[in-house]
């Protein structure tokens, strides 16, 4: 049925839970499922800007910005998935890094890519990115051809 699912992932509860329905359905139907995380260009900048103008001298203020790093890049969120998948028991999937708006990359992505399920979680993991997720969500649910589940824990 599904055999080629993407879930968009943004580190909120809604989206961890569409990750781990993906999962599940790649598992259920022997498909794959590409978690996708979108790494803002203004974050990017904020990072190098930080770097180069910060005194990262003492061991408490690396260990800061890595957290803020693996916060704001989705490490975290990517490591949580990688759980998932183990304790759900599902061997095909990846995950995947895109640079930009999230609203243009996801659904570029969806659009070009060889999926044939979306699945988005409903709300975002802050209330600063909550209205810009909205109309990721509403865009992707727009713009796609491809039957979409949005997903609320």
């Amino acid at each position: 049925m599904f055999t080629n699912i993407i879930c968009c992932v943004d580190g909120s509860e809604d989206s961890a839970k569409a990750a781990e329905i993906g999962l599940k359905l790649a598992k259920q139907f022997d498909g794959s499922v590409t978690c996708v995380y979108v790494v803002t260009d203004d974050y990017i900048r904020f990072m190098k800007d930080d770097a180069a103008t910060r005194k990262t001298g003492t061991s408490f203020d690396k260990i800061l910005l890595e957290e803020a790093r693996t916060e704001q890049i989705g490490y975290k969120v990517f490591a949580d998935i990688i759980a998932m998948a183990k304790k759900v028991k599902c061997t095909n999937y990846t995950t995947k890094f895109l640079n930009g708006n999230p609203l243009d990359e996801l659904v570029n992505e969806i659009c070009t890519g060889p999926y044939d399920l979306v699945i988005v979680g409903r709300h975002a993991a802050s209330k600063a990115q909550k209205s810009l997720i909205g109309n990721v969500v509403e865009a992707i649910i727009t713009f796609s051809t491809l039957p979409t589940l949005v997903v609320s824990k």
